[in-house]
């Protein structure tokens, strides 16, 4: 009789455990359900809750924002409602919007990746390029797709706005880059182009990889000083290198060889063997204005005011890492002339990425490698 009850609660617990097995088996995901906020598709694996996200606009549909994300190889295009509410802030092409500028098939951008919408940036097909010089009432520029001069008309009620906010068409500056709307005919629209910590007044993200100053170079190892932080003490580690480490010194190929004591580096990754050493050395910044002769005309980055640079036979000068002529140099490049006074020995031109900046800022040390003891 024992035997037989104990069967009987074997069979009853089996029954129980199956029915719940298939509810949870057919039971509705979240993202199936149309609930999910923001698609793991549309910001970067184990992206910070700060990362931006785009989408296509739908519709405004009151307060909220229905738009579209694109397919990617890992996930099909979607349709999301985004929230926004009084705080969100609006930028429509580097310029202060509302929610009711916004309209279908605009491209936006949006921040956070989840939660309500703290800022949403909007853009439309536009000319993007680097100012040359205002030349009467047409805005000079080089544009960014074709690298040509082209002379941007503008009228009375075309809109200028620098670091977002009015401005006027002589406050363009040689060397500023800017979007101009529409794409051809008068300018509707010159807006200087602002990074999401320009647009929010939020400041720059910290750059890739780590600063330090090289020490000295020991075999394959780099012996390198680290500057005192709030909370840390200046200290002395090692980084090592091998056979796969890149070298580039102010923007051109380079060597473990080409690293001299004293040189500010820039190591990527934070941990272990570097793969990335970018070396830099004092130098002057500047937009190249034009190539006259011999001399290379830019407008200095700290001062705003023209320099005229000579080179002669011995000036080294590279291009997207490459070496090339003075004649190469085209209006609107930025460039890193060494040394900064005197004939050129150097110019090189600054990739546009924001991590080749590291030279001419100071941000906080990451991570460093091993202490020495």
């Amino acid at each position: 009789m024992n035997m037989l009850k104990m069967l009987s609660v074997a069979v009853l617990v089996m029954a129980v455990s199956v029915t719940v097995f298939a509810a949870a088996a057919t039971a509705p995901s979240p993202a199936a359900t149309g609930t999910a906020r923001a698609p793991a598709a549309a910001k970067a694996p184990a992206a910070p809750a700060s990362a931006s996200w785009h989408a296509t606009l739908v519709k405004a549909d009151g307060k909220n924002l229905v738009v579209k994300v694109a397919a990617t190889k890992g996930a099909a295009a979607k349709q999301l409602t985004v929230a926004t509410d009084d705080r969100t802030k609006f930028m429509l092409d580097y310029a202060p919007a509302t929610l009711a500028d916004l309209k279908p098939d605009m491209t936006l951008t949006i921040d956070p990746a989840e939660g309500t919408a703290a800022l949403v940036r909007a853009h439309v097909k536009g000319l993007t390029g680097v100012v040359v010089k205002v030349d009467g009432k047409n805005v000079v520029i080089t544009a960014a797709a074709t690298k040509k001069e082209i002379a941007v008309a503008t009228d009375d009620k075309t809109a200028v706005f620098i670091g977002g906010k009015p401005a006027k068409l002589a406050d363009l500056k040689a060397g500023t880059k800017v979007k101009v709307i529409p794409e051809t005919g008068a300018a509707a629209k010159i807006a200087q182009v602002l990074t999401k910590a320009e647009a929010t007044g939020a400041p720059a993200p910290a750059l890739t990889g780590w600063h330090a100053t090289l020490v000295k170079v020991d075999g394959r190892n780099l012996a390198v000083k680290v500057a005192a932080t709030k909370t840390a003490a200046a200290k002395q580690v090692t980084v090592a290198t091998d056979d796969k480490t890149k070298f580039v010194l102010d923007y051109a190929p380079a060597a473990l060889a080409d690293l001299k004591p004293d040189m500010t580096l820039t190591i990527n990754p934070d941990e272990g063997t570097a793969t990335l050493i970018r070396a830099h050395v004092k130098g002057l910044y500047g937009t190249v204005v034009k190539v006259d002769g011999k001399n290379v005309v830019i407008t200095a980055t700290k001062t705003k005011k023209e320099v005229a640079v000579a080179s002669d036979d011995k000036t080294a000068v590279f291009i997207e890492g490459k070496p090339a002529k003075p004649a190469d140099l085209k209006a609107g490049m930025e460039v890193k002339v060494i040394p900064e006074t005197g004939t050129a020995a150097k110019i090189a031109v600054v990739p546009a990425e924001p991590a080749t900046t590291e030279a001419r800022d100071t941000p906080k040390v990451v991570a460093p490698a091993k202490e020495e003891n």
